[in-house]
């Protein structure tokens, strides 16, 4: 399956969030992308790929040439080529994304920002307010990032008070990430699958 590359058209638009989340216009939110979509190189290589029906070398970073499938009931993204040269060659996979997979720090970092605000806030509680008028039997995890950076102090108090012990924190190091990200076969989802 292919998708569209677009993150090297315009810096860091592969951070950008979504306007609901943001507080940024939705406008800009969207020029953004139109922009992306408006440069040369990419019209020529987007344009390329439609008339020939398929991939060629020169379409490199702004096509995506691998294979992608998505679980429709998860909505879980999953690069099969990338997935099956873990399994099959993990050291030469994260020997060749050295400059991706970086030397993480020694010591644990704490997040200094406080990123539960304003609308966060309404809608944690809003998500809160859903699950126990369903009788939803949940769980809320916060997932271990690869910097290993532990959640926001202030954060975390909001969401221990919101959800309680239905709150997992796997942020910062834990044991099972140093063992697992030790290993050649690291993944970064490695906590949620079977």
């Amino acid at each position: 399956m292919f998708r569209l590359v677009i993150q090297k058209i315009i810096k860091d638009i592969c951070i950008l969030k979504h306007p609901i989340t943001s507080g940024e216009s939705v406008l800009s939110f969207h020029f953004n992308f139109f922009q992306a979509y408006l440069t040369r190189k990419f019209l020529i290589n987007f344009y390329s790929y439609k008339i020939l029906g398929f991939y060629k070398p020169f379409m490199s970073g702004y096509i995506d040439n691998r294979e992608i499938t998505y679980d429709i009931v998860t909505n879980e993204v999953n690069i099969v080529d990338q997935e099956s040269e873990i399994i099959k060659y993990p050291i030469e996979y994260y020997r060749k994304r050295n400059r991706v997979f970086f030397e993480r720090a020694i010591d644990e970092k704490t997040d200094s920002i406080q990123r539960i605000t304003g609308k966060q806030l309404f809608m944690i509680k809003e998500i809160k307010r859903i699950l126990v008028k369903n009788k939803t039997n949940y769980k809320v995890v916060l997932s271990p990032l690869y910097e290993q950076v532990r959640f926001n102090p202030s954060g975390l108090l909001f969401l221990r008070n919101e959800f309680g012990n239905n709150l997992y924190n796997f942020s910062g190091k834990t044991q099972k990430s140093q063992i697992e990200s030790s290993s050649p076969n690291f993944q970064k989802n490695i906590f949620f699958k079977g």
